[in-house]
């Protein structure tokens, strides 16, 4: 390849990287989000319980290893589940194999059918870098219930 050929297919690369981030983030401006990996992992994020007392776990990892503690802060969008506990901790001793998180029905006695509940996990806290306030993905919890509606006659 001479020295223009490399020139014109160097620059036809960058068109085209341009190209797929005006896509990526739907604007005209390439956004850092559009091209951010993902760092903190959730899996699954979408969970099944059932009252009363029906439980489920996600785990929470890091795609490599932390110079020092991460934090993620854990909390439910309402009273139909609740989720223990209230924060994960990730660290050199765990970043791969991740924190677990319990994922709990409230049984609330009333005849409601099937509820969403969500646990909302805020962003990553931490003094090093490659980990601090990174965003992490929510988990969807379907809860079923098992109270029944009363009819009345």
């Amino acid at each position: 390849m001479n020295k223009r050929t490399g020139v014109a297919w160097l620059a036809a690369a960058w068109m085209l990287l341009g190209a797929v981030l005006l896509l990526v983030s739907g604007s005209g401006v390439p956004s850092r989000a559009a091209v951010q990996v993902e760092k903190v992992m959730v899996d699954p994020v979408d969970l099944t319980v059932s009252e009363p007392s029906g439980t489920d776990l996600f785990t929470v990892t890091l795609t490599s290893e932390p110079t020092v503690m991460v934090y993620v802060d854990l909390s439910t969008s309402n009273m139909q589940c609740s989720v223990s506990p209230a924060s994960l901790e990730l660290d050199a001793t765990n970043w791969a194999a991740g924190a677990i998180a319990t994922v709990s029905a409230v049984d609330d006695a009333i005849a409601d059918g099937t509820q969403i509940c969500r646990v909302f996990t805020e962003k990553s806290r931490s003094e090093d870098p490659n980990f601090h306030l990174l965003s992490v993905r929510d988990v969807k919890v379907t809860v079923y219930d098992d109270d029944v509606q009363d009819i009345v006659v």
